[in-house]
């Protein structure tokens, strides 16, 4: 169990560090699932833990966070890992202060029932990483990260504040990771979500996470299809395999939607699932 989950943390740290310019520092928190009490503890992460940090990402109090969710079994005895990440020492060190102030922001706790967490989930152990990949003392193997093809670019034309047409969405759009990514600030009519986009130099495919306040992450492969990329997920509903798949299509310099299909029960065509439309924003 030990050597599979040091080669867990090792494979998060070294995706998150891979185009990183400063020293990150990476919290690790492992959590075990008491009693089969999935939904409690799940519930308790999600409108806790995770929002907590929604908040801090839009203050700049943190890098990048993540909710990554298994199932125990006898090679890994955990259920839950949380990582939290900073963009350096500073900010990590007035991380305690910074989280003490949202958690008076946001008020009281929010639980599935009666249950306390103590009686339903266990906090394994935390650990605190960092990492030197990209400091300036080997500054010279910035050359190494080549954030300027037109892959890297594609999405480009997402970046900016955007407004939901028909509604009072927002969307915050920027780049990350050197330029190698992009990040999501949803903030929609009762719904507020987080998405991440990042390229795999190894696999030449874009891939994004997505986390919704009311949903368990989804992590969605990219495939590059009739001139557009397309991000492919599979999803159980009622026991029964489904497959979806969502795109962004640019309209004009100043609009784009975004498209959600979900695949027919023949295997081979798509309906429309969800399509919204988004024009720019000061």
């Amino acid at each position: 169990m030990k050597k599979f989950l040091f080669l867990f943390l090792l494979a998060f740290t070294l995706s998150a560090f891979a185009s990183v310019k400063d020293e990150i520092i990476t919290v690790f928190e492992v959590v075990k699932i008491k009693n089969d009490k999935r939904a409690e503890t799940l519930f308790y992460y999600e409108n806790n833990w995770k929002q907590l940090r929604v908040l801090a990402l839009e203050k700049d109090y943190i890098h990048s966070f993540e909710l990554f969710e298994t199932k125990a079994d006898e090679k890994a005895d955990f259920d839950v890992v949380l990582i939290t990440r900073y963009k350096n020492k500073k900010q990590f060190d007035k991380s305690e202060e910074r989280f003490q102030e949202l958690i008076k922001q946001r008020g009281e706790l929010k639980l599935l029932n009666d249950l306390k967490p103590s009686e339903f989930r266990q906090n394994l152990f935390v650990k605190i990483g960092k990492s030197n990949l990209m400091t300036k003392k080997n500054s010279q193997n910035k050359s190494s990260v080549k954030c300027n093809s037109s892959n890297l670019k594609f999405f480009d034309f997402l970046v900016g504040n955007w407004s939901e047409k028909g509604t009072s969405g927002k969307k915050k759009i920027k780049k990350n990771l050197e330029g190698c990514g992009t990040q999501e600030i949803w903030e929609l009519e009762g719904f507020n979500a987080v998405l991440l986009r990042s390229y795999n130099e190894q696999t030449k495919k874009w891939y994004l996470t997505f986390t919704a306040h009311n949903l368990t992450p989804q992590i969605w492969e990219g495939r590059f299809e009739n001139g557009n990329w397309y991000f492919y997920r599979d999803w159980e509903l009622n026991g029964k395999p489904r497959k979806s798949r969502t795109y962004w299509k640019k309209t004009s310099n100043k609009s784009f939607e975004r498209i959600v299909e979900q695949l027919n029960d023949d295997g081979k065509t798509w309906r429309l699932h969800v399509k919204s439309s988004y024009e720019k924003s000061n």
